[in-house]
């Protein structure tokens, strides 16, 4: 198994990101894949009309454009800053209430995912449903924000890995760690671990 390997990288980098056309949520998790136990995890809410973009006139019409190309390139900048290992995202949903949104959010994925591509094109990229994520955490409901919240609260192992202060962080972190750990439960599961310190109890 390749775990056993000894010259493997035994400590890894996990970025989970929350998908957004205005605001993205990262979470950066460090991560050991021979324990599967996190090392840390450190939050960060990105504005992307904040991100710098080539100096040209944007209409509206290619305003989304240019922010989805500035965000590629400063993706890419951040797996190479941290040296990424693994990438995951939730992956975007259909709202029939807002159909517009859906398109905007693919541009996003397709930014992540050729700056994935870009820094190495054999780094593990995955995307969790929303759903999915939910189960994962372990939230109680499927509705709305606050359960994610709840449940990362009461995950003993987030919260004690957690380097930012849980009170600060925007929903987009939160939702960034959620999917994070989902790539964490869904590797213990495939290899038989339990999902969480407290399913080791």
């Amino acid at each position: 198994m390749v775990f056993s390997n000894p010259n493997i990288k035994e400590t890894g980098i996990l970025v989970g990101i929350d998908p957004g056309t205005t605001t993205l949520g990262l979470a950066i998790t460090k991560f050991n894949f021979k324990s599967l136990k996190i090392e840390s995890m450190f939050t960060k809410t990105i504005l992307v009309k904040n991100i710098p973009h080539d100096n040209v006139t944007m209409s509206e019409h290619n305003e989304l454009i240019h922010h989805m190309a500035a965000l590629n390139r400063f993706l890419y900048d951040v797996f190479v800053d941290v040296g990424v290992s693994v990438v995951a995202t939730e992956s975007p949903f259909f709202n029939r209430f807002r159909p517009n949104s859906y398109a905007s959010l693919l541009m996003v994925m397709d930014a992540i995912q050729k700056a994935v591509i870009q820094y190495s094109p054999i780094t593990p990229y995955h995307t969790y449903p929303p759903g999915t994520v939910k189960k994962y955490i372990n939230a109680k409901s499927f509705k709305g924000k606050s359960p994610v919240l709840d449940a990362i609260k009461h995950n003993t192992e987030i919260m004690e890995n957690l380097t930012n202060d849980i009170t600060t962080i925007t929903e987009h972190e939160i939702d960034a760690l959620a999917v994070t750990y989902s790539y964490i439960c869904e590797l213990r599961d495939m290899l038989g671990y339990p999902y969480s310190v407290e399913k080791n109890n």
